[in-house]
C-alpha cells in the first residue's frame, strides 16, 4: 500500500482462517504443517469433488 502512495491506517493483516471459509463453501478441509508425508496422506484420502487443503508454512 505504501508503495502505491496509499496511507496505511490500522492495517494488521493476518492469514485467512480457512476452516470457516471451507465450511461456508461446503468443502472438506484439512490444515497441515509443512510435512510432505502428511500432505501425501491427505491427498490419498478418498473424496468426491473439490476439497481445501491448507499447507501451512513455517514462520521465520
Amino acid at each position: 500500500m505504501a508503495a502505491a502512495g496509499t496511507q496505511v491506517i490500522g492495517c494488521a493483516p493476518s492469514p485467512l482462517d480457512l476452516g470457516p471459509f471451507a465450511q461456508a463453501c461446503g468443502l472438506p478441509f484439512v490444515s497441515l504443517l509443512p510435512d510432505p508425508d502428511d500432505l501425501h496422506q491427505a491427498l490419498q484420502q478418498p473424496h468426491h469433488g473439490p476439497r481445501l487443503i491448507e499447507y501451512a508454512c513455517r514462520e521465520g
